[in-house]
């Protein structure tokens, strides 16, 4: 998926993310650092397709699962809940320009 990303395949690299977390979800469970860390590639994957609405959710998803992993000052945690405050800033931008 990652080359795919990297070749602007943004379709085909989100459909194997899709499948993929599927599969890490039902070995690993739901609440595991590797299906965050899944969540965070494919809202990535939605991000630079321009479909910020739809990553939102995913990052929403992968720092409750942070949240429950790691303390509130650990560097997943951090990290997420930035990704998030950067998504949501682009959002805001993109309903500035819509609406214009």
């Amino acid at each position: 998926a990652s080359l795919l990303t990297h070749l602007h395949r943004y379709s085909e690299a989100k459909s194997l993310l899709w499948e993929a977390l599927r599969i890490r979800e039902a070995a690993l469970g739901a609440c595991h650092p590797v299906v965050s860390t899944q969540y965070k590639k494919l809202a990535e994957v939605l991000r630079m397709q321009g479909l910020l609405s739809q990553a939102a959710p995913l990052l929403q998803k992968a720092l409750s699962i942070d949240q429950k992993l790691y303390p509130p000052t650990h560097a997943e945690v951090a990290s997420c809940e930035m990704s998030i405050a950067t998504l949501t800033e682009e959002i805001e931008k993109q309903n500035r320009r819509a609406s214009r």
